[in-house]
């Protein structure tokens, strides 16, 4: 094939086609166009401040047998039903020179004005909700202590899980 020959059939081959024109034979044309979305649940979970929380039981506290310490609130976007959902990472709390087998059940946490449960590597439920643009969750925790906590410094990992109801 001579060169000139191969470059025509090469342009030819790659010229663009022209598509059929659609035509209006009046003044004003109109066409549609179908537009479709799939969104998905969207949550969205975040904590007021620091997610550490700090005990420091007195006399008094051991005493009773525990210490209400305050929590962070949980800040819950959903386009959707959502559960809120909490568990200890571990079933015994991390200790520095003290009791190393404190049960993190020791360890109980309340949303709003609820009840108290005890922390559990289980997921247990602390709030429900709906479709919302912000609620806030309060939490609290209860850390009980008894006369097997020597002293030391004692640490539980509390995992906060949003999922769709």
């Amino acid at each position: 094939m001579r060169p000139y020959a191969l470059l025509v059939l090469a342009a030819t081959a790659l010229a663009p086609q022209a598509l059929p024109a659609q035509s209006c034979f009046a003044r004003t044309c109109q066409g549609t166009n179908t537009v479709m979305a799939t969104v998905g649940a969207l949550l969205k979970l975040t904590l007021d401040r620091s997610p550490t929380v700090t005990a420091n039981p007195t006399a008094r506290d051991i005493a009773a047998g525990y210490q209400d310490v305050s929590g962070p609130s949980a800040r819950v976007r959903s386009n959707t039903e959502w559960r809120l959902e909490v568990s200890s990472a571990t079933e015994t709390w991390d200790a520095a020179a003290g009791r190393n087998d404190k049960p993190a059940s020791d360890l109980e946490l309340r949303s709003g004005a609820g009840t108290y449960t005890p922390m559990t590597t289980t997921p247990n439920v602390a709030a429900v909700g709906v479709a919302t643009r912000e609620t806030d969750v309060p939490l609290a925790y209860r850390a009980r202590f008894d006369s097997q906590d020597n002293p030391g410094s004692y640490a539980v990992v509390v995992r906060y899980t949003l999922t769709t109801r």
